[in-house]
């Protein structure tokens, strides 16, 4: 909350779920071997955050096709955004980099 809250960033925590009357469970690991783009995802060795898991995480990276790349972070599931920060600057630049690669191309 600390940078979500402060003036004027317009940040906002909005939300919206729907959960159909399905056989199947969602979880958004199901739509992983359908993303055709390239994938960077940073995944916290342990996330504290409710509702978020590291091992679906791993198991959403290891289903999705290539182009991809993992990086395993300390810090939880905001540690990367508190700035500045050894952390910030290591996300940041391997984001860059990420980007450079596969977007701008």
């Amino acid at each position: 909350m600390e940078y979500g809250a402060r003036y004027n960033t317009k940040w906002l925590n909005n939300t919206t779920y729907v959960s159909p009357d399905v056989p199947v469970n969602f979880t958004s690991a199901l739509c992983t071997p359908y993303i055709k783009a390239a994938i960077l995802m940073m995944v916290s060795y342990d996330d504290e955050m409710p509702g978020a898991n590291s091992e679906v995480a791993r198991y959403a990276f290891n289903i999705a096709l290539q182009p991809k790349k993992l990086i395993e972070i300390d810090g939880g599931h905001f540690g990367i955004v508190y700035y500045p920060s050894p952390l910030f600057d290591m996300a940041s630049s391997a984001q860059i980099q990420f980007y450079q690669e596969y977007l701008i191309n």
